[in-house]
C-alpha cells in the first residue's frame, strides 16, 4: 500500500513538469505563426499595439478578449483587420491563443516577414 501511493504521488507531482515543455513550445510556435502572418506589422512585436492595432496584452486584453472572441477575429476580421479563416488552421489559432496568453511571451525564431509592395 505504502509503495501505492508513493508511486502515485511520485507521478502526480511529475505531471506538471512534462506539461510545461509542451506549453512552452506551443507559446513560441504561437509566436511564430503571429510573426510569419504579419500580426506585428499592425499590432507590434510581442503585441505591444502599433499605429495601426491595438495592443493584445494587458489585464484589459485578457478580461475582455475570451479565446472565442479572438478565433472569431482571426477568422472573421474586424473594423480595420483582415480576415485570416483562409490562412489559418484550427490548430494555428488556438496556438496563437496559447501565445496571447502567456505570461512571458516568447521571441519569434522566424525572421520577419518581407514588405510586399502595394498593387495600386
Amino acid at each position: 500500500m505504502k509503495f501505492a501511493l508513493i508511486s502515485l504521488a511520485l507521478l502526480v507531482s511529475a505531471a506538471p513538469l512534462s506539461a510545461a515543455p509542451d506549453k512552452k513550445a506551443a507559446e513560441l510556435a504561437g509566436a511564430n505563426i503571429f510573426r510569419a502572418q504579419g500580426c506585428e506589422h499592425c499590432h507590434g512585436t510581442g503585441g505591444v499595439g502599433a499605429k495601426k492595432g491595438p495592443p493584445l496584452l494587458g489585464k484589459d486584453f485578457q478580461k475582455q478578449w475570451t479565446d472565442e472572441k479572438i478565433k472569431n477575429q482571426l477568422i472573421m476580421g474586424g473594423k480595420k483587420m483582415p480576415s485570416f479563416g483562409d490562412a489559418l488552421s484550427d490548430d494555428d489559432i488556438a496556438t496563437i491563443i496559447v501565445y496571447l496568453r502567456a505570461k512571458h511571451r516568447p521571441q519569434p525564431t522566424v525572421p520577419v516577414p518581407a514588405e510586399t509592395p502595394n498593387s495600386n
